[in-house]
């Protein structure tokens, strides 16, 4: 400390001047101070102060100068606390020399050297013309710089000195120089303005010094520090100026001076408007600024001494002499929080808690301005921002009702800014696309369409046009500059939405531009037809709303309405032609089908034209006539090697067209026409021309799925009309891709046919799946699943073949099988149990058991709920075929080892119930599986013991209708019976039984399988057909219904109610549990304990021992798990002390002992409330600390970079869990610094933070 040394040197001083003479003091003096060096520093000052002389003080002066140049302000500045005279003496000097640098850099080329306009700087230091410019030697720019750093650095040190005594006046040019480097472009002047000017308003709250020029303007301090802070925010462009601005506003409200400006700019909407600039911005690295934001929010509210009415903040205060408000500060309050957790702490757990507060803040009771809420939806729905929290944000907007009151400008901005370029993803519709083609709808879309029209609907008023034009604008201008960057299916929605919004409106709420961007909009090329269609009409509808006075239009109105008009007639003549109701296009039509009567007439034409017959239209009139010709002929009739011709033409000029969509549909029913493929055993030319079109469909059919159902419906009339091509046409080939691969619509055509349904539910302008791509695609399912149901008529050996294949890959599986395989489908397996039926129609009981055998084995490992139910369907129909196999399903339920695989034990007591309750079943196998149960209902196994347990009553029930005394008069069944009856849960099965439940008699049907209830058992499947899709296909048949087919279609069942399974949690993101191994390992600790000596009780005999000056502050942590980490870490990691809130209440605490593991007793554990925080980072700098916080801000350097040096004395600054380091903390910090992460999670847990940065800190220090 500096006061012993000024002690001893006061009493050498005295001793020394004691034994000169008095005559000869002053030259002894001067001679001692003419030879000053850091050894007589000390005394020199002492004797100068004692015996003043002059000549001696500028010796002293000069020395005490060199060594602040020097950097070694500390000295100068430890002797400025004690003597008056060298305080001022170096004051006036720091003043002097500050102005020089600042003069010299003014004039450097352009005025460069500056981030804010030299006349703004200018206003904040009126002094300069107090020195002469040339007043100094110019020097060279980097000696300028660092000698201006130089100089602020012992500015900094003096204020930050703790001088008592009153003599201490700072006048205003200094502090005014400070302003003025604060603008400077470069980073190391700025910085040091910024800790210098930090630290002269510490020093002037706690009044360490008197400020000249505050006894003649109290205002003037004020004054200059707002338009300071205005500048750097206004001014510069660098994230780090703003965060020193706000930084110094935030200090600027602490101060206890007059206040008067601070009043002031409490009234003006700028003040708040700056505010809102920063809360609202899309940057991610701006947490530091934010937080500030949210304390000078708070801090505003709570000294404003004057009712507010600004246009973003309104207050009333509760008593006229007295500051704030308490209920206004509260709601403000909890805004604050509700900010920090949701766009600074950015969890979602935690945001997801919100949901209340957010709520309020959008109710019309909060006192809130809902511009607030607007900047927090603006901040966090930013592309930054992870996309769950948009999602949830996005989603929770969308979901309330908000009203705008005078904020519509604002909400505008919000729209533009960060909602709309959220809700227009393509990935939020494709990703929400829900139902099959008939009717598939958007729930994201459907939910943005009904948003704006209820936000429009809740502004109906006649107060609420400006409200309401303003959204309407805000959307029309995104979507203009944005519609060829967006989903079409986006745009159309947010149309719909407006229409929607307005059709109730009684007064027209667009004018003007509005019709033109609608106009623009209507004209958009790129689109495809549907999405074109659509859009059309909704601008259509839409366009009725606008105002048709020419004074909206505004100058030259009527010249624009004009033009406006005339683009609006096209529209309406585009829609008046859309709304001509005319026949499917995909329909035969017989103008174009009786083009060319005979085959020998389409050949003369086709040659003589040189193929131009068939181009443009007359394609598909060749393609028709073709087909017809065909039809009214016969095999015989028909030239092989002509129609080989007119086929290789046809095709020549698809492919010229590049395969137009009216054309493929017509084709397959041409390529693949019965007589064709009849003919194609007669000529191989015919048979390759026909093959290479059909093989081209089918790849064309992958990008296309509207060709499926035509290519489908072709190929199954071809292949039962002429079952003899079946091979040359690759049948089985054709059905194992199938399987595999059941042909599904894509994402983008899924988002078409949603447009589609759009179009279908307008009444006056009405479109349907139908006009734009034919038949379903569940109609090719249909064909495809009846071609596979009749196949043993078609090729019986097939059937084998074709079950073989699809079975063999089940059967290599190896354990463990993961729940979802790539290569699995449940087509797969429907398929398997259709031809499984024609199989065992013509196999003997060995051959049955055989399979049975090879099935029992896959559905012992297999995981998925749908695929097993499917499976034990199969075996089931295998043993009611063949009745003797069931011998083999209760020898496997009769094994001892019901552990290594009780899900494949409770399997097969589902499939013995199931046959055991058939009217075929003997009395002894019904029995042997009720004894069977008896024992199973008491196994160790959970799976099993529920699964008898659940079976038991069933069984029972059906034996008391059989009258089987076996299972009645048996004791032990009995017992069982009533006992399980007489559970809770048995009256209320889960659901997942129900909808797993199967008769496999009466349940063998079509219907069942294709749509049944065990396609909603978690993981639900998708119906891929019902069964009206099998009646559409036979009322259009051209061939004769299956008499022998595998399974009937049966009758469709409607969904029981309340017996699906939840398919989605109640949150929108569900988490995940994951479980990992850990090898074995000889485990090794920490033995630096083996060689310290005893310790000691004391603190003081801890601390002497620790090996490093590091210092560790947790008291902003107040979980007592995190502390005792934090307590462990430290220590491990040799901390000098670890500081927290009351430490007497943390050490008692079970968590924290469970987790120090005794560190505490080896560590110096130090009180230190939150609340005084900043004061002990301020003293612990001037001994010499950098204070470096562990915090992610636009300031921050990463952990081990060539940027992040941390010194040896380091005084590391922990964060709260949630809200991290608070915007106080961060203004003292010298350094922040951020661990590198790889992964998507924000941050890490505090506790596992500081040993990182421990770590790290070790690394640098101790190798």
């Amino acid at each position: 400390m500096v006061a012993p040394s000024v002690s001893v040197h006061s009493t050498l001083a005295d001793i020394f001047l004691s034994r000169i003479p008095e005559s000869e003091r002053f030259t002894a003096v001067r001679d001692l101070a003419s030879n000053i060096d850091s050894n007589t520093l000390g005394l020199v000052a002492a004797l100068a102060d004692s015996c003043p002389d002059e000549e001696a003080n500028v010796y002293l002066n000069q020395y005490l100068i060199r060594s602040i140049e020097q950097d070694d302000a500390a000295s100068a500045a430890a002797l400025c606390v004690q003597y008056p005279r060298i305080r001022n003496a170096l004051l006036h000097w720091t003043d002097r020399e500050l102005h020089i640098c600042f003069s010299q850099l003014l004039r450097q080329a352009e005025n460069s050297e500056f981030v804010v306009p030299v006349e703004k700087v200018l206003i904040v230091d009126p002094f300069v013309s107090h020195y002469d410019p040339e007043l100094g030697v110019d020097r060279q720019l980097d000696e300028l710089v660092n000698t201006t750093i130089l100089y602020l650095s012992f500015a900094k040190q003096l204020f930050r000195s703790p001088i008592l005594d009153k003599s201490f006046v700072v006048s205003s040019p200094i502090v005014c120089a400070i302003f003025g480097f604060l603008a400077s472009s470069n980073a190391g002047i700025a910085a040091a303005a910024k800790d210098t000017l930090l630290a002269f308003l510490a020093s002037f709250k706690a009044g360490t010094f008197t400020f000249s020029h505050y006894k003649t303007d109290p205002d003037e301090l004020d004054r200059h520090l707002w338009q300071c802070i205005r500048n750097l925010i206004d001014y510069s462009g660098k994230s780090s100026y703003k965060t020193t601005a706000y930084t110094i506003w935030l200090r600027w409200l602490d101060l206890d001076s007059h206040g008067y400006s601070r009043q002031v700019a409490l009234q003006k909407d700028p003040y708040w408007k700056y505010l809102l600039a920063t809360l609202g911005q899309s940057s991610q690295g701006d947490t530091e600024q934010r937080k500030i934001c949210l304390h000078v929010l708070k801090k505003s509210i709570s000294i404003s001494r004057n009712n507010i009415r600004a246009n973003d903040m309104e207050l009333t205060l509760d008593q006229e002499d007295k500051p704030g408000s308490v209920i206004t500060e509260c709601q403000y309050a909890r805004f604050c929080t509700v900010y920090e957790t949701i766009v600074i702490g950015r969890y979602l757990n935690q945001a997801l808690e919100c949901v209340q507060d957010l709520d309020h803040l959008a109710s019309a009771e909060t006192m809130v301005q809902k511009s607030w809420l607007f900047a927090l939806l603006e901040s966090s729905l930013s592309p930054v921002t992870q996309d769950s929290m948009r999602k949830m944000l996005g989603n929770w907007l969308m979901s309330t009702d908000i009203r705008l009151f005078s904020h519509a400008e604002e909400f505008a901005t919000l729209l533009q800014k960060s909602f709309l370029p959220w809700a227009t993803q393509g990935t939020l519709f494709t990703g929400s696309v829900q139902g099959k083609t008939r009717d598939m709808r958007c729930a994201h879309g459907t939910r943005l369409s009904n948003f704006l029209e209820r936000l429009l609907q809740a502004h109906l008023g006649r107060d609420d046009i400006y409200s309401r034009k303003c959204i309407v604008n805000a959307v029309l201008t995104y979507l203009d500059a944005n519609k060829n960057r967006i989903v079409p299916i986006a745009v159309i929605y947010l149309l719909q939405g407006l229409a929607k919004g307005l059709q109730a409106e009684s007064t027209a709420c667009m004018e003007g531009d509005s019709l033109e961007l609608i106009l623009n909009l209507s004209r958009t090329t790129g689109y495809p037809e549907v999405a074109r269609d659509a859009m059309l009409v909704q601008c259509y509808k839409l366009s009725q709303q606008v105002s048709q006075d020419a004074e909206t239009y505004g100058e030259h109105g009527t010249e624009k309405l004009t033009a406006s008009d005339a683009k609006l007639e096209v529209l309406s003549k585009q829609i008046e032609a859309f709304k001509i109701s005319a026949a499917s296009r995909f329909e035969s039509d017989a103008s174009r089908s009786s083009r060319w009567q005979s085959l020998d007439q389409f050949l003369t034409e086709l040659d003589t034209s040189r193929h131009t017959s068939i181009q443009g239209d007359g394609l598909l009139m060749a393609i028709e006539s073709l087909t017809s010709i065909l039809d009214k002929a016969g095999v015989q009739s028909v030239d092989a090697q002509k129609l080989d011709r007119a086929f290789d033409g046809v095709w020549n000029e698809v492919e010229r067209q590049d395969y137009p969509r009216d054309v493929l549909m017509f084709l397959p029913r041409m390529a693949l026409h019965p007589t064709c493929v009849s003919l194609c055993f007669e000529d191989d030319t015919l048979s390759v021309t026909v093959l290479e079109i059909f093989t081209q469909l089918q790849r064309l059919q992958k990008g296309r799925i509207y060709l499926w159902t035509p290519i489908m419906k072709a190929y199954r009339t071809a292949m039962v009309s002429c079952p003899a091509a079946a091979e040359k046409f690759g049948l089985d080939e054709f059905i194992i891709q199938t399987a595999n691969n059941l042909p599904a619509a894509r994402l983008e055509f899924k988002l078409e046919a949603a447009a589609i349904q759009l179009l279908s539910e307008s009444e006056e302008i009405h479109r349907s799946y139908s006009d734009y791509y034919g038949e379903y695609e569940e109609v090719g399912h249909a064909a495809f699943f009846d071609l596979v149901n009749r196949l043993s008529e078609i090729n019986h050996e097939m059937v084998s073949e074709i079950y073989d294949r699809l079975l063999k890959p089940w059967t290599k599986q190896r354990a463990p099988i993961p729940i979802i395989s790539r290569w699995k489908a449940t087509t797969q397996l429907q398929v398997l149990l259709i031809l499984s039926e024609q199989r065992l129609r013509v196999i003997s009981t060995e051959e049955a058991q055989e399979q049975l055998r090879v099935l029992l084995k896959v559905v012992a490992i297999e995981p998925l709920p749908r695929y097993r139910f499917l499976q034990e369907w199969i075996i089931a129909r295998i043993v009611l075929n063949h009745p003797s196999t069931g011998d083999v399903v209760l020898d496997t339920l009769s094994s001892k080892d019901h552990h290594s695989n009780p899900k494949y034990l409770g399997t097969l007591v589902k499939i013995a119930l199931m046959i055991a309750c058939q009217d075929t079943c003997s009395r002894d196998f019904a029995a042997r599986t009720a004894y069977r149960l008896v024992a199973l209902a008491s196994s160790a196994k959970i799976i099993i013991r529920h699964e008898a347990q659940w079976s038991f009553p069933i069984l029972w029930d059906y034996a008391e209708s059989r009258g089987w005394t076996e299972i009645k008069s048996n004791p032990a069944c009995a017992a069982l019976n009533e006992y399980i009856r007489s559970l809770e849960r048995f009256a209320e099965p889960p659901a997942a039984r129900e909808l797993e439940r199967l008769d496999p008699a009466a349940d063998n049907t079509l219907t069942n399988l294709l749509q049944g209830r065990y396609l909603r058992v978690e993981p639900p499947g998708e119906e891929s057909i019902v069964s009206g899709d099998f009646q559409h296909l036979w009322e259009q048949d051209t061939v004769k219904r299956s008499t022998t087919e595998a399974l009937p279609l049966g009758q469709s069942e409607e969904p029981a109610q309340n017996t699906a399974l939840p398919a989605q949690a109640t949150q929108q993101q569900s988490k995940e549990s994951a479980r990992t191994e850990a090898f074995a390992a000889l485990q090794t600790k920490g033995t630096a304990y083996l060689s310290a000596s005893d310790a000691s009780d004391s603190t003081s005999d801890i601390t002497a021992t620790r090996p490093t000056p590091l210092l560790v502050v947790g008291s902003l942590v107040d979980n007592a798990y995190n502390l005792g980490g934090l307590s462990r870490i430290s220590e491990i990691f040799g901390a000098q002390a670890l500081y927290i809130q009351s430490p007497h209440s943390a050490l008692a605490n079970r968590d924290f002992i469970s987790v120090a593991v005794a560190s505490q007793n080896h560590l110096p554990i130090i009180d230190l409330h939150s609340d005084n925080l900043s004061t002990f980072l301020t003293e612990k700098k001037m001994e010499g600390y950098t204070v470096v916080g562990v915090e992610q801000t636009d300031r921050s350097v990463l952990l081990g970079s060539e940027a992040c040096k941390l010194p040896e004395k380091t005084l590391l600054v922990m964060g709260r869990e949630k809200e991290g380091v608070p915007a106080n903390a961060l203004g003292e910090c010298d350094l922040l610094v951020e661990i590198p992460q790889r992964g998507v999670t924000r941050s890490m847990n505090v506790q596992t933070a500081a040993g990182v940065v421990l770590f790290e800190y070790a690394r640098q220090h101790q190798g």
